[in-house]
This record gives structure tokens, sequence and C-alpha cells, in this order.
């Protein structure tokens, strides 16, 4: 059975996602978790060690670029980071690697912290294709969010 191998990046994911979590995900969803970042530097660095296997990247809305700590909900500088990763390898390179905004924010709040720019890229990436996931309730939120990669790795590679 297809293993979909995925970058998750997030300010929590260690707690998010623990290696029990990703073993059960791996056996039961075929989701691989490949590598985990918590800032958006350990985020980039991720996409070029794994670059050749990755298939989704998710990302979290509040984490930052450098710092491991996140202490403003108004801090977007990883998610900026994440912005980058997509033009280089997606719209550069060509590569096709879809990414999922994986997040407790509401939208009016996440809109307010960006700039006009920054309101762009979430627009085109995330919300316009469905890419957006509110992690609400956890279980169901994370049923949503696996069968959307699944859904859109395919359709990348057909």
């Amino acid at each position: 059975m297809r293993q979909y191998n995925v970058i998750w990046a997030d300010d929590d994911i260690f707690q998010l996602a623990t290696d029990k979590d990703i073993a059960g995900w791996r056996r039961d969803d075929q989701i691989n978790i490949i590598a985990r970042a918590n800032t958006g530097t350990k985020l980039r660095e991720a996409m070029k060690k794994h670059i050749g296997v990755v298939d989704a990247v998710i990302v979290d809305a509040n984490f930052d670029a450098n710092e491991i700590v996140v202490d403003d909900e108004k801090i977007i500088s990883g998610l900026r980071r994440a912005f980058d990763l997509n033009r280089t390898y997606n719209e550069d390179e060509r590569r096709g690697i879809p990414f999922f905004l994986y997040t407790g924010r509401t939208k009016d709040i996440l809109y307010q912290a960006c700039d006009s720019d920054d309101r762009k890229s979430l627009k085109e990436m995330f919300e316009d294709t469905g890419r957006w996931i509110d992690k609400g309730k956890i279980e169901i939120s994370l049923d949503r969010l696996f069968s959307k990669i699944k859904e859109d790795v395919d359709a990348v590679n057909t």
C-alpha cells in the first residue's frame, strides 16, 4: 500500500505528533511523517534533506522562523518561510508538492497578522485549494487533513 511522505512544521510538533502517533498514522492512515520541524529554519532544512521523497508539507500558521518558543499569536515568520519554500520548490523547480495549513487560528485573526502579500499567499495556497484545515476536534480534523493529503498528492502524481 502506498505511503505518503510528509514533513510537518509546528511550534508544538513534538507534542502534536509523538513517535507513537507517527507509527499509528503510518500503519493505519498510510501517512509517513518523515521529518518534524518546530521552526521555519528547520522546515527549510527538512525540505532540502528530503526533497527527493517528500509528497506533502503540513504547516501551522503560528510558528517562528528561528525561535522554538512562540509567545505571540501573531508570529507568522515560520509561515512566511513556508511561502518561500512553496515558491522555490513549486513555482521555480515545478515539483508539485502540496502545502497544507493545519491551524487553530481563525481566518480573521490570521489575516489581521498578515500583510497584503501574505494574505494573497494564504488565499492561493490554502483557502482556494481547500488545504486550510482547522485543528478543531483533533480526531476529526486529522482525518480531514490526511484524506485531503492523499487526495491532492494522488492528483498531483497522476
